[in-house]
């Protein structure tokens, strides 16, 4: 039932974005899994970096990772709501992927399915193995560990916690957007790993957040106001 909401919820969202971005579709060759990971602080997830390296196109649509499948053709992750709205060429973005693993065996090897929309009735879908096999792991990958993000209570009734990884206490950046891409608050000079979001006026539903500093890759995430 909760793997049946995220999805409504989500294809719910792609019917109401009021803006419309180009339907693209890459070369799966120029997609690469750079690592796989044990959430630690979200348990029961992995953490799983893709490369993509198509200069092609511009962007994919909304990707999310679908399925991870082991060597023995058993389904050891998945999920079905998009994390990010786009994915850039020469960029290393790492998904969370809910999962019942709760650790990661020697020499590990699976499939993983990136999925992404074009805007027509089914997403378009990449199956790239890991380890990656297409020559692009020697691409610099961004670390799993600096993209992690914990966010509680989620749904959440008056306010929301979004903690994230900020060692050195980098200044950063918090921008919060609705189900149409406005952006509806913004916090700035965020030196700490954690942030409080008050509900106040804002309405009940999905929001997306972007945490972003100088040189870095951003952090993004997903939250709900009741």
């Amino acid at each position: 039932m909760k793997t049946l909401f995220k999805y409504l919820l989500s294809f719910g969202l792609l019917l109401v974005l009021n803006y419309k971005l180009d339907a693209q579709i890459a070369n799966c060759d120029y997609f690469c899994v750079t690592d796989i990971q044990i959430d630690t602080i979200n348990t029961n997830s992995l953490l799983v970096s893709v490369y993509m390296e198509d200069t092609n196109v511009t962007h994919i649509n909304y990707p999310f990772i679908d399925l991870i499948i082991d060597d023995n053709g058993d389904t050891i992750a998945s999920d079905l709501s998009f994390e990010f709205f786009t994915q850039f060429p020469y960029t290393n973005q790492t998904y969370e992927v809910p999962t019942g693993l709760n650790h990661i065996p020697v020499n590990f090897s699976c499939t993983v399915k990136l999925a992404y929309h074009t805007f027509s009735p089914d997403e378009t879908a990449c199956f790239l193995p890991f380890p990656c096999t297409n020559g692009l792991t020697k691409t610099k990958s961004v670390g799993a560990k600096s993209r992690r993000v914990k966010t509680y209570p989620n749904p959440a009734n008056q306010y929301v916690i979004i903690e994230f990884y900020n060692p050195e206490q980098n200044s950063h950046t918090l921008t919060l957007f609705d189900a149409k891409q406005h952006i509806v608050q913004t916090v700035k000079d965020i030196t700490g790993n954690k942030v409080i979001f008050k509900k106040q006026n804002l309405t009940s539903g999905l929001y997306l957040f972007r945490i972003l500093s100088s040189g870095q890759m951003p952090i993004t995430g997903k939250l709900t106001f009741n």
